[in-house]
């Protein structure tokens, strides 16, 4: 999978319907706005789609051409986009077959570019092109290309099944246009704007680039993921000290035995690196059973994480490193100062 091309792309978004076009005058605004933006120096592409990347998604109920009637077809959810001829190349998407023309929108004939994840779903192992499927129309779609698996509706995973329609500027659905520009010609979305301003300065629109599109999308993950370190920090702040804790009051209470076997000649270094590796002992254990745990989990953080394995070893052993120094800490402190304890101290220790 190859990402979008997402920089340098302008989408502007007029609001035809709500200046009451037809079908015929919204037709005329597109053609000429498509005609003018494209003339401008440094627009690469234009093209039009009805669901612009990272925006939201449209899906159907579709399933593939029945051609065993003892095994009907499973109908799945698929996503769709109505797009015009030029939109695989304004967002460098590579297409096996043949592209859309302006006649395919025209006639509305019932052709489709489908992704590799539908076609993949649908007619495994077998070449898709010149097959047909059904989302309840009165005409199956026949498709005509296979276009790359790409990400638009989530960042960091592939859209799934996925199938392309051409687009009719009057239909019912509203279109945006999408404007692939030269890098660094910021200043074409200030023109164009201009120019669409001047072709009916009553359509109310909205022009911005596809990046602040992904950055909204992202916007809400970025917020979760901003909450859930600040609480996961919180947490392992509350477990450091809860552990040190512990593990000085263990310490502490068993002040009295290191006492004792000093007394009886035992070497203090001995005493307090033996009640060291008991502490770590235990944090180990459970520092393991942690570990497994986690990994029994894992699929269910797969469903939130993008772009990232649940089971980073980096991670996993930056964690256990720094729990296992604050045990280390937890035990040394309070066994160092029970070995420096006169022994006859140490006895009378409550």
């Amino acid at each position: 999978m190859k990402r979008l091309e997402r920089e340098n792309v302008f989408v502007l978004s007029p609001d035809t319907k709500a200046n009451r076009y037809d079908a015929a005058r919204t037709r005329t605004y597109f053609s000429d706005l498509t005609e003018r933006f494209g003339a401008l120096p440094g627009v690469k592409s234009v093209a039009l789609a009805a669901v612009v990347p990272f925006t939201g998604s449209r899906n159907e109920m579709a399933a593939p051409e029945q051609t065993d009637a003892a095994s009907p077809p499973q109908r799945i959810v698929v996503n769709v986009n109505l797009v015009s001829p030029r939109y695989f190349e304004t967002l460098g998407i590579a297409i096996r077959g043949r592209h859309f023309t302006d006649i395919d929108g025209q006639s509305h004939l019932p052709l489709a570019v489908v992704s590799e994840a539908m076609a993949e779903r649908f007619w495994p192992g077998a070449d898709p092109i010149g097959r047909r499927f059904s989302t309840g129309g009165p005409q199956p779609y026949e498709v005509i290309g296979i276009a790359r698996n790409v990400s638009s509706l989530s960042r960091g995973r592939i859209d799934g099944p996925f199938y392309y329609r051409a687009a009719f500027p009057g239909g019912d659905t509203s279109l945006s246009l999408v404007v692939h520009t030269a890098p660094g010609r910021q200043d074409l979305a200030k023109t164009m704007r201009e120019i669409a301003t001047a072709l009916d300065p009553s359509v109310a629109l909205s022009i911005h680039s596809l990046e602040e599109n992904i950055d909204r999308a992202l916007r809400p993950a970025e917020l979760a993921a901003l909450l859930s370190g600040s609480l996961g920090l919180l947490a392992f702040g509350l477990v450091a000290v809860g552990l040190y804790g512990v593990m000085a009051y263990v310490v502490n209470q068993r002040t009295k035995e290191i006492g004792v076997r000093i007394a009886l000649g035992a070497p203090p270094a001995r005493v307090q690196r033996q009640f060291v590796g008991d502490g770590l002992r235990v944090v180990a254990i459970g520092v393991g059973i942690g570990w497994v745990l986690t990994i029994a989990s894992s699929h269910v953080l797969t469903r939130v994480l993008f772009g990232l394995s649940p089971l980073d070893p980096l991670t996993f052993a930056a964690v256990g490193a720094l729990l296992l120094a604050v045990a280390l800490l937890a035990c040394l402190l309070p066994a160092r100062r029970a070995a420096k304890v006169d022994p006859i101290e140490a006895l009378r220790y409550e």
